[in-house]
Order: structure tokens, then sequence, then C-alpha cells
């Protein structure tokens, strides 16, 4: 039936396959070496509708790690929403590895545990990128970071956890730098941040109330989003839906206080732009785009 099918034209195969959801790729991908190619290297097969459905218990860790590092690298996914997923921390850091560096908006809807361990493995892996960095070495890639994260950590560890105590008081490190850039040394941009298109962030602890920042979930999504402001290389502020397209300056630039807290019936939402040199003096990542974004399929909407 496969090989009956592989004499279609792939242009027609294409409108088919477009329309097909994640688990039904995965399948088609298995049948054969010509379907695995047309389905894993042609970037129109994967766009934001497809990746990934909200509340699917079949997308586990596992099936993370055998999907998403076959997928060719595009800058056709502008959105990813992941929403109530069942994955751990490194279920979403191999996300962020294959769509960081096209990305400009993430919504995350996850429990408490998981996001404390983002906060977590993600302090240890913005630590290291400054390290690096300092040490004129190459970045390290999220995957890398997933599947060594005990060496990451050690790293820390030999540099005297960059003047703190532990892992903690770096997260809090990164919070000042973030907020008002007070108090310790102060943390240098990342030359090449991994998310390097990101303006919006939407992040919602699903069984913890976020109602005040003073809370546990609330304290947990300020961590994150000092983080994923360092990572993305742009002062993130958090904001209500309605105001998420404010304009904000860079970090290092001009510091700028973070917006009085999102009511509790939103998630809270930060919106950033960009820094200006990397608009004037694009690297070469950002001159690669291979496709236009696809138009929207009915599936998923």
């Amino acid at each position: 039936m496969s090989q009956q099918l592989l004499k279609l034209p792939d242009a027609l195969l294409l409108k088919v396959i477009y329309h097909l959801n994640l688990q039904e790729l995965q399948q088609l991908g298995q049948t054969s070496r010509q379907f695995h190619e047309l389905v894993y290297n042609n970037p129109r097969v994967w766009h934001q509708h497809v990746l990934f459905p909200p509340k699917d218990s079949r997308i586990t860790d596992q099936f993370i790690r055998q999907l998403v590092p076959q997928i060719t690298r595009h800058y056709g996914i502008h959105t990813l929403r992941l929403i109530q997923l069942p994955l751990t921390w490194q279920g979403y850091m191999y996300i962020f590895d294959q769509f960081a560096h096209s990305v400009d908006h993430i919504q995350l809807e996850t429990t408490f545990t998981v996001l404390q361990d983002l906060v977590h493995h993600l302090t240890i892996f913005a630590a290291n990128l400054a390290v690096i960095q300092q040490d004129n070495h190459i970045p390290i890639t999220f995957r890398q970071y997933c599947i060594d994260a005990s060496h990451y950590h050690q790293v820390l560890v030999d540099h005297s956890y960059l003047g703190e105590s532990n892992v903690a008081q770096i997260t809090r490190r990164f919070l000042s730098h973030s907020n008002k850039g007070t108090g310790g040394s102060r943390l240098s941009n990342l030359d090449d941040p991994p998310f390097e298109r990101l303006r919006q962030w939407q992040v919602r602890c699903t069984d913890h109330p976020t109602d005040s920042k003073s809370g546990e979930g609330g304290d947990c999504i300020v961590q994150l989003e000092s983080l994923v402001s360092f990572l993305s290389g742009s002062q993130l502020i958090n904001n209500t839906p309605a105001a998420a397209a404010a304009t904000i300056t860079p970090i290092i630039a001009s510091p700028s206080h973070t917006s009085a807290s999102s009511p509790s019936s939103t998630p809270h939402i930060m919106a950033g732009q960009k820094r200006t040199q990397d608009k004037l003096d694009p690297s070469n990542r950002q001159r690669q785009r291979l496709v236009s974004p696809p138009r929207a399929s009915s599936l998923y909407v």
C-alpha cells in the first residue's frame, strides 16, 4: 500500500500529509525510508497546529526524544503551545532545543513540580552559558544539557557557583539581573541567546495558586520569567494579555522594573522586543529562513 502511495507526486502527498495529526505522522514515517524522508525532511509538514495537541497523554518524554530530533530545523514554527502535557523538565528542554531558534511565542501550562524543576535546570543551563561565554568556548545546547545534566552542575561547583552558595542563590541573581540589576556582580548579556526571536512568554501553574507573587506558584513563575529573559537577550515584563505587545528595553542597556502583577484569572505574560543590534546585524542562523510559515490547518484549531 505504501509503495502505491509513493507513486503519487510529492506535492499531492504533502497536501494529504499536512492534515495528519502528530501520532499519525510518526506512524507514517515508520512505514518506509521514503516516507520517513518525506515526513521528517519537509518543513511544511511541521507547523504549529500539529505541535503539540493540548492535554495529549501520549506526548511523553520518550515520545519527544524519539520524534523531535528527527524533525528538520526550519524557521516556520513561531508559536509553541505546551498545554498540560505529561512531560518532565527534560521533555520541555528537548522541545526547546529543536525550536528555540525560531519561536517568538511560547505558552506553557504545567504543574508546580515541573515548573520548579524547570527553574532549577534552566538556572544551571543559563549559568553554564555565562561561564562558557566568559571562557570564549562554544555554547552548549538544551539537548547537550539533558544528556549530562550532572556534569553541568559540577561545572558550577568548580566555578564556586559564580560567587554564590548554591543553585537557588544563582536563580535569585538572575532575578535581580532581570528586574533591577542590583546586588552581586553584573551578568553580561549572551552574545548568542538560544531564544533569539522570543518576544512573548506565557506560563500558568495548573495546581498552585498564582494570585500573589509572594506565593509558591507566583514565585516560580517570576523566576522562570527572569531566566527566559536572560536566555532571550531581552528584558521581558509581566503584563496582562491586553498589554502583551508593550515594547521592552534590553537588560543591560536600560534595566527596568517589572510591572504590576497580572490578575489571578489570567496567566502571567511577558512580551519583549529583541535587541536593536540583533535587528541591524542578524546572525547567520537568522538569515537561513527555509520556508515561510504554511497556511493554517483546520486540525487542532
